[in-house]
């Protein structure tokens, strides 16, 4: 088979610089839309413009031939380009053919006696090629070239690939005598081998491999969307994206650095609290170094063992969760008449998200996520069926609608939103990106939150978050039974006693009426916007 090269060529007569020039074969005129196409080669040298030509137009040859092949097989069309372009320094590109020479030699090395000098004739053949010209090499073992390449999915820039030809060919030679030498006996260490640096670690992008970790650890959205730019701060940092190369020394003078830095919270600028920072930034570095530990690709976790001090103990309980003046505050604040400003679901979500949280023990977004189809009569019990999707624990959960809920409007409220066919407290065409990582629900939530913020409770305690710590609480004092309490709001004891038994709704029911109306007087809801 003759393979004819296209040479370079000047596109007219004022043009400098060279281009080549390609006629497409008849089979492939269908996938590639014309009969001839014209590519840049950016030169005004010959030689280097020759060398460019050939590459190429190899590459072209071979994304259209595996096109070809997977239209005639019925298979999606296969995209060739899309690997980014990869430059080497001179020393890569030596250890890069060191890679194929180790691999031609392990291949061929139990071949019988007559293989290595036939195959080290030919190489001394090919040193002297008929024709001269400037890519030589790459014509002499251009399959190879490509073949090998494409098994370690590179593609080089034009220089990188001129350099990687030209050692290529010197490897290609140092293995066929290798393998003469051993042949004729001779197994003591082969000096070309030793020519040769040893390969480079496998390049671990840290985004790709946070990306394999998160899928595999099933992360919520949630965290997916605060630890992914961490990963991003960190190699942006360090300059490097490479987690194959990150050290504890590395580790250690990043975390001392964001000790350091001063940060927006509100409309204060303080310095990054060290909780932040071990809980945040070195939480998810560690874990997806963690999982390259697991995956055989790093020997040790460079995060491990990295210390911040002066983190600041958890509160007391107490100091979590709302004061029985605090809710009263707010729980009366959702009867207010609100500003006419308001969409009709964030005005819904005011009025019962913070009563639903008071009596469930529920997070936030558990229900701002609601649809009328998650409120279902079981045993004849209304619940709130909250689906494993949309749980932090990611297990379903049943959670009874409390009496006091159904005595202010809740059905009703659900059954003119379901008949509407629209979420209880959002409306997706209102949506602006709230997608993914960062549902809509999820900034209704948000929003509630600066709702709660501008009234005259403590501050100190979250705003959205403190109902699920009164919950325990008042679960607490009435004396709920510890493990329906956790049934209820889906926290895991972690004894195996969990495991056994149904949760059947007439006792979670029982529970959940154990926890004491909250009685709010009508002069405290005079009309506030």
């Amino acid at each position: 088979m003759v393979i004819r090269m296209p040479a370079p060529v000047l596109r007219d007569k004022k043009s400098k610089s060279y281009w080549m020039r390609k006629r497409v074969p008849q089979r492939y005129r269908d996938i590639v839309g014309r009969g001839e196409i014209w590519r840049s080669l950016e030169t005004e040298d010959e030689r280097i413009a020759t060398v460019r030509c050939a590459t190429l137009s190899l590459e072209l040859d071979t994304e259209w031939e595996k096109r070809f092949e997977a239209r005639r097989a019925g298979l999606p069309d296969p995209v060739t380009q899309d690997l980014p372009m990869t430059a080497l320094s001179p020393k890569q590109a030596f250890a890069l053919a060191g890679e194929y020479y180790r691999e031609y030699v392990e291949k061929h090395g139990n071949d019988p006696t007559p293989a290595p000098y036939q195959a080290a004739e030919v190489h001394k053949r090919k040193s002297k090629p008929v024709v001269w010209q400037p890519n030589w090499q790459l014509f002499a073992y251009w399959e190879d070239i490509l073949g090998f390449l494409e098994r370690k999915k590179l593609r080089l820039d034009v220089n990188s690939q001129t350099m990687f030809v030209r050692a290529f060919f010197k490897a290609r030679g140092h293995a066929t005598a290798d393998l003469v030498r051993a042949a004729n006996g001779d197994f003591s260490p082969s000096p070309h081998a030793a020519s040769y640096p040893p390969p480079e670690p496998e390049k671990l992008d840290a985004l790709v491999w946070f990306d394999k970790y998160a899928d595999a650890a099933g992360l919520a959205a949630s965290t997916l969307e605060r630890w992914r730019p961490v990963i991003k701060e960190f190699t942006d940092w360090a300059k490097d994206s490479n987690l194959a190369k990150v050290t504890k020394k590395q580790v250690i003078d990043w975390k001392n650095a964001l000790l350091r830095q001063e940060v927006r919270i509100g409309r204060e600028i303080r310095k990054r609290a060290p909780r932040t920072v071990k809980d945040v930034h070195l939480a998810a570095l560690k874990a997806v170094c963690q999982y390259l530990v697991d995956e055989d690709k790093l020997a040790v976790n460079p995060v491990a063992g990295v210390v911040v001090r002066n983190v600041e103990t958890e509160k007391d309980d107490d100091e979590k969760g709302f004061s029985d003046k605090d809710a009263r505050t707010i729980l009366a604040a959702t009867l207010w008449k609100g500003s006419h400003l308001l969409s009709v679901e964030m005005a819904a979500a005011r009025r019962w998200v913070p009563w639903i949280c008071a009596y469930t023990g529920a997070r936030v977004n558990e229900i701002t996520s609601l649809l009328p189809s998650d409120v279902v009569t079981v045993q004849g019990i209304l619940c709130f069926n909250l689906p494993k999707d949309r749980t932090k624990g990611r297990k379903r959960r049943l959670v009874p609608v409390h009496s006091h809920l159904i005595d202010q409007g809740l059905r009703a409220y659900v059954a003119e939103r379901k008949k509407f066919g629209k979420p209880l407290f959002y409306d997706p065409a209102r949506s602006r990106g709230g997608k993914g990582a960062h549902p809509h629900y999820q900034k209704v939530g948000e929003r509630l939150a600066e709702w709660v913020r501008n009234m005259p409770v403590d501050h100190n305690v979250w705003p959205n978050h403190g109902w699920r710590h009164r919950w325990k609480s008042q679960s607490r004092d009435v004396g709920m039974h510890a493990q329906v309490a956790d049934f209820i709001q889906g926290h895991g004891s972690g004894s195996v006693s969990e495991k056994y038994g149904s949760k059947w709704p007439k006792t979670l029911k029982r529970a959940i009426e154990m926890i004491p109306r909250n009685q709010i007087s009508r002069a405290s809801t005079a009309s506030h916007s």
